[in-house]
């Protein structure tokens, strides 16, 4: 299995390097004193303070930006095994076609794991070079967590119809779900909230200062655990639709 995982690195070294290097780039953002500027042209607001800016809005942009770029190297793994002659190699292997999955499911995770890691570091430079105190552990975990779950849903599409077409499948469905769910916002009843004190509430919480601090943490842990077990049955899902790729294992 980690045979597989050299040759995905080797073969993919230049997309390797270009999405670090994509991913560097992007944080050089976070680095940048924006709050000390805003201070200075007496802006901010009750929303926008030198904390949220520097350890909320900013890092949502950045963060997001990096799992997206990200995301484009997971999908690419599977671009060099699209051959069954590739498939035919595998089955005669004693990893067999589950080794082959498990060590594709943990490449992904492990990309995903740079970016916190990486996070972990720009925080402590964010800290030195803005001179706020804070950090965006939340932001870089919340979508790590989202990032394991989409690619929980699209694997074991990839691995039954191929990378092309198993993105298509993936495409229909979330768009399906997406159109009902704007359809329901447009025709359905709809609770009454308070949309300023609701971003109020999320600042509060992603900057570690409102009063729902413990419970959300309570949440993302359950999220933590579900996405766990979420990953697993997707990786035993992808075990049974690799064997329908028409390649007998």
């Amino acid at each position: 299995m980690l045979g597989i995982v050299y040759k995905d690195i080797a073969i993919m070294k230049k997309d390797f390097i270009i999405i670090l290097l994509c991913i560097v780039g992007f944080s050089l953002a976070l680095f940048y004193p924006l709050a000390e500027d805003m201070e200075k042209e007496g802006g901010g607001s009750s929303l926008v303070t030198e904390q949220t800016l520097t350890y909320v809005i900013i890092p949502l942009l950045i963060y997001g930006c990096m799992y997206i770029v990200m995301s484009v190297l997971q999908t690419n793994l599977f671009e060099h095994d699209e051959r069954e002659i590739w498939m035919c190699y595998i089955v005669s292997t004693p990893i067999l076609y589950k080794g082959y999955v498990l060590s594709k499911y943990i490449e992904s995770i492990a990309l995903s794991v740079i970016i916190v890691g990486y996070g972990v570091i720009c925080d402590h430079i964010c800290r030195h070079t803005t001179g706020v105190m804070g950090s965006a552990w939340k932001i870089y975990v919340i979508y790590f967590v989202i990032q394991t779950f989409l690619r929980a849903f699209e694997y074991p599409f990839i691995f039954r119809f191929g990378q092309k077409y198993g993105k298509v499948y993936k495409v229909v469905l979330l768009s399906s779900i997406a159109y009902l769910g704007g359809v329901y916002a447009l025709f359905g009843k709809m609770p009454d909230m308070d949309t300023e004190r609701i971003i109020k509430g999320l600042m509060d919480v992603l900057s570690g200062s409102g009063d729902f601090e413990k419970r959300f943490n309570t949440v993302l842990g359950v999220s933590a655990l579900v996405i766990v077990i979420v990953y697993y049955v997707s990786y035993k899902i992808s075990c049974v639709m690799v064997k329908k790729r028409g390649v007998e294992v």
